[in-house]
């Protein structure tokens, strides 16, 4: 896949064809002849683009990493290896470096706020081709970084390699004659990419490019937005047709967006089984219902980090939602979870008394869990008398809440 991109701007393609599954769309923003001191306002940009459209997202410095050159797979992060070949191994041009290491800025330097060490990496005076290849035990949906040094008047095209289902190959256009920074990463809607391999490919003469990495950004999970309207099931969550991507919202991590469907197909219904997703983004004023006519549970897992359920509008999840980790309900607009919620785990609801309702029908949490309700500002709040109380140790936290209308044995316990 070639495209065109200019770097005296922040640059977002949407890159895809008729014969894929997965929309790939690239943020790319660069600033040449920019050494570390340097502001790179354009990289930057790019890099908070990058970062709005994914989530969860993690950051990986290599600021604690050993310096030096690696023979073995480095472990850069829980579950993340990276691993070199055909490099050159001379320590001050491949593996861990810092500033102080052949510092002009045209070999690559660190763009971690505060930080020193960078990955280098430099191909063998003709040598063969340089691969540079990312491991996730978790799967991944989006992958950017910070690139510095990478020069295009220096022999060796870059591109990422990987595959989504399909085989794909991601060109890297280099920017600049002589040092600069910039940013380059995708997002693969729908996606899960167990391996990235950057390759940097050559002739390498009479010149090399030798240049650095630093601030790898990846989105643990898919992003998957519902569109409903099938010919025959437009409802069905089961249908991959009834997903933007074409890719059924299925596991851990996964980020659901119930955007601007039409009204028309604002039922998602989990007809033949139960699913387990990350976090969800009523993101549209469109009235949604999350339900399930077989009986089956909406589970939230978000790989131990926080699920969120994100409201915008009025929508309803009478499916019953079962918690495998913390969660937190926020927005501005009306969500009712008729079959409630269940799970040893935290629930905090952060509500607008001025805008929003939340109501649950059932409440079970387990032992330990604690209830937070954050209201801003403080106001009345009522509970439906149909509530199950947090069973002891458990803990109800009321912060901002004015007049309150409850059970009595939740009462007591209220702080």
């Amino acid at each position: 896949m070639q495209r065109i991109i200019s770097f005296s701007m922040v640059c977002v393609l949407l890159l895809g064809c008729v014969d894929r599954v997965h929309a790939i769309t690239i943020f790319s923003g660069a600033d040449p002849y920019k050494q570390q001191a340097d502001p790179h306002p354009n990289s930057d940009a790019a890099a908070t683009s990058f970062k709005a459209a994914i989530n969860p997202l993690s950051t990986i410095t290599f600021e604690s990493a050993p310096l030096g050159y690696f023979s073995s797979p480095l472990t850069i992060a829980p579950g993340v290896t990276v691993s070199i070949a055909n490099a050159d191994t001379d320590p001050r041009y491949t593996g861990i470096r810092n500033n102080g290491t052949m510092d002009y800025g045209t070999l690559g330097y660190s763009t971690t706020p505060g930080g020193s060490q960078f990955l280098g990496i430099s191909p063998q005076y003709n040598g063969p081709d340089v691969t540079v290849s990312f491991n996730f035990a978790n799967p991944i949906s989006a992958f950017g970084a910070y690139f510095t040094g990478a020069e295009a008047n220096n022999n060796g095209t870059l591109t990422f390699n990987f595959n989504d289902g399909t085989s794909q190959i991601v060109n890297i256009p280099k920017q600049g004659e002589w040092s600069g920074c910039q940013f380059f990463g995708f997002v693969d809607t729908g996606a899960s990419i167990s391996r990235i391999v950057l390759k940097e490919s050559g002739p390498f003469a009479p010149l090399r490019d030798i240049f650095g990495m630093d601030d790898i950004t990846v989105a643990n999970g898919s992003i998957i937005e519902w569109k409903g309207g099938h010919i025959s099931a437009p409802t069905d969550w089961s249908v991959p047709d009834n997903w933007v991507s074409n890719v059924v919202a299925s596991g851990s991590g996964t980020k659901v967006i119930f955007g601007n469907q039409n009204p028309a197909n604002n039922v998602a219904d989990m007809i033949s089984q139960g699913r387990t997703i990350g976090s969800i983004d009523f993101a549209s004023t469109t009235s949604t219902t999350i339900q399930s006519s077989g009986g089956f549970n909406l589970t939230l897992d978000n790989n131990g980090s926080v699920s969120t359920i994100d409201v915008a509008g009025s929508h309803t999840i009478s499916a019953p939602v079962v918690l495998n980790n913390d969660a937190t309900i926020s927005g501005t607009g009306t969500l009712n979870l008729s079959s409630g919620i269940t799970g040893s785990h935290d629930l905090e609801v952060d509500i607008d008394l001025t805008a929003t309702s939340i109501q649950v029908d059932t409440l079970t949490i387990g032992s330990g869990a604690t209830v937070t309700i954050q209201a801003i500002p403080g106001g009345p709040l009522a509970l439906r008398d149909s509530l199950t109380p947090v069973p002891e140790p458990s803990t109800l936290i009321l912060l901002g809440i004015g007049a309150v209308s409850m059970l009595a044995s939740w009462r007591r316990r209220a702080k």
